[in-house]
């Protein structure tokens, strides 16, 4: 397999079905599926899929965003998230939630190549920190 091949599929498939009607998309899926199978990159296709998503949201002016917490968070407390990284980024958020029961409480935000630490592990260790000076 050669590095990079499931972004080259990506985009290829991305730009092909861009802006086409639903029955023009089908015929170019199904055979989309039928190269891969051909080619044995069947297994390409968890990856294809993450580039596509990546793909639709950069046109789309969209970023997304990663929140892990001890215990699930209510939905205001993930609106104000989503808020505060789309004021951040100026680009609309999808957020995804996961627990993390290594938290002690807070949580965790990944949106691009950014990491917010809200936890209470971190604010701990900066108080421990502030202590010992």
């Amino acid at each position: 397999m050669l590095k990079g091949q499931a972004k080259i599929l990506a985009l290829g498939l991305y730009q092909a079905t861009h802006g086409k009607e639903n029955k023009d998309i089908d015929k170019i899926v199904t055979n989309f599926f039928r190269y891969l199978r051909e080619h044995r990159l069947r297994h390409q296709v968890p990856k294809i899929l993450a580039e596509l998503e990546k793909l639709y949201f950069q046109e789309n002016n969209i970023t997304k965003a990663h929140i892990w917490s001890k215990s699930k968070l209510d939905e205001t407390m993930i609106k104000e998230i989503s808020s505060l990284v789309a004021n951040k980024t100026k680009k609309e958020v999808r957020v995804d939630t996961d627990i993390d029961d290594s938290l002690v409480g807070g949580a965790l935000v990944r949106y691009g190549d950014k990491l917010i630490d809200i936890s209470f592990k971190k604010q701990l260790s900066n108080l421990a920190k502030k202590l010992s000076i």
